[in-house]
Formats: structure tokens, C-alpha cells, sequence
């Protein structure tokens, strides 16, 4: 039974962000070309997104406040 070594998974792993850092339009190509996602998560598929309810609420608060100011 052999024992994974750390050194190659080090290595391989150093390869893969050396690729993308220097070829980083050919790293996203193959993964257009794969249909995925960098994540491995597949292009058809959305993230689920959430948002603070009070921050929209402010924020909206804060523009027309502004508005109200410039008009």
C-alpha cells in the first residue's frame, strides 16, 4: 500500500495556480470549454444570493434622501 506524499500534492496543486496565474485566459477557456465553473460548480446552475433586508432598506432610504437634496 503506498502512502500518499504531501510533496506531489503540493507540487500539483503549485502547478494549477502557476497555470492560471501566467495563462489565465487559456485556464478559463478550458473550463468554458468543460462547461464549469473555476468552483467546479456547472455553468447552468445559479448561486443561491442572499441580502440584509435593513441594508437595502437604508440604502434606498439614503438615495432618496440625496435625491430629495440635489432636486
Amino acid at each position: 500500500m503506498s502512502v500518499p506524499n504531501a510533496t506531489e500534492d503540493l507540487s500539483s496543486e503549485m502547478e494549477v495556480d502557476a497555470f492560471r496565474r501566467l495563462f489565465l485566459l487559456q485556464y478559463f477557456e478550458q473550463h468554458l470549454a468543460e462547461s464549469i465553473r473555476p468552483g467546479g460548480r456547472p455553468l447552468r446552475e445559479a448561486r443561491d444570493t442572499k441580502y440584509i433586508s435593513w441594508l437595502v432598506y437604508f440604502t434606498l432610504i439614503s438615495i432618496c434622501n440625496v435625491a430629495s437634496f440635489v432636486t
